[in-house]
């Protein structure tokens, strides 16, 4: 993970810098590779051929787990992945304990996460702010040590995936952990989506911190899917979204939400912001359809 390197290359053009990749001993695997259990620590296995189980380790972008014990993790970013393959986008090497915690204590907040990637992000661009937790997928639950780092957060802001899968997700942590209040992103899916706007990411972090503004209601659908928390907290997002740059929220004629900006707030969030209600309101839309 030199400058120049493709490794380095690629986690830039995930928006990682070459300082964070340092911090956290992120690497990269050039080749996917098979090595003997054995050598990871873990007992032999055999397949349904009777042929020894081996180690995959794919090619991709390396992100290790550490806690008090040492690396308890590795998982990697696959660089071949593409929505059309049928192997996972991250894959975990055999024997790896789930979840990436970084940062926290203090008293700061937990933003939890689905991908290992979206944490990594929010250390990079908000650590002085809030920890962050990876669960690995939505449907993933903290071990008894990530339950323990979440009790001792004050608020725990939840970012799963803005998808149906994250959206069926959140009423576990409303009803486990009662400081969770849902927080997803303000444009795209998840924090990836939002890193390629330069200081986005850290104002969606600070804008958690506002009282949600109640100036105007949320949308109520129909009841049916859509009335849950998720949607609903993407909405307050956006509205703290919009009063952390100084916008506000007016209604058309149609009832739609228009967003007035100030020319003084910097084209990329504007357009960033803009494209979040758009999405949501896409969103209302269809569901209630």
């Amino acid at each position: 993970m030199v400058p120049g390197s493709e490794g380095l290359e690629y986690a830039i053009s995930r928006n990682i810098s070459y300082k964070t990749t340092a911090r956290l001993g992120i690497g990269w695997n050039p080749a996917d590779r098979w090595e003997d259990r054995e050598a990871w620590g873990l007992p032999p296995e055999t397949n349904a051929k009777g042929n020894p189980k081996r180690v995959w380790i794919p090619a991709g972008l390396v992100i290790p787990s550490r806690r008090k014990a040492g690396i308890v993790a590795v998982k990697v970013r696959r660089a071949a992945w593409t929505p059309e393959d049928t192997m996972p986008k991250y894959v975990a090497v055999a024997g790896s304990v789930p979840g990436l915690a970084l940062g926290g204590g203090d008293g700061k907040p937990v933003v939890v996460v689905e991908s290992e990637l979206d944490a990594v992000l929010i250390w990079q661009e908000a650590r002085d702010l809030v920890g962050a937790l990876a669960l690995g997928t939505a449907s993933g639950k903290p071990d008894a040590d990530a339950t323990a780092y979440l009790r001792a957060a004050p608020r725990i802001f939840t970012a799963l995936d803005f998808d149906q899968a994250g959206i069926a997700a959140f009423p576990w942590w409303s009803q486990i952990f009662p400081q969770a209040k849902p927080w997803p992103v303000a444009q795209g899916k998840d924090v990836g989506d939002m890193s390629g706007t330069p200081g986005l990411v850290r104002a969606w972090v600070k804008a958690a911190f506002l009282e949600e503004p109640k100036a105007i209601a949320w949308p109520r659908p129909e009841p049916g899917p859509l009335d849950t928390n998720q949607p609903r907290g993407r909405y307050a997002c956006l509205e703290a979204m919009a009063a952390y740059f100084g916008a506000g929220l007016v209604k058309d004629s149609g009832g739609s939400l228009i967003l007035v900006m100030p020319a003084s707030v910097p084209p990329e969030p504007a357009q960033a912001i803009r494209s979040g209600f758009a999405e949501l309101q896409a969103y209302i839309k269809e569901r209630a359809a």
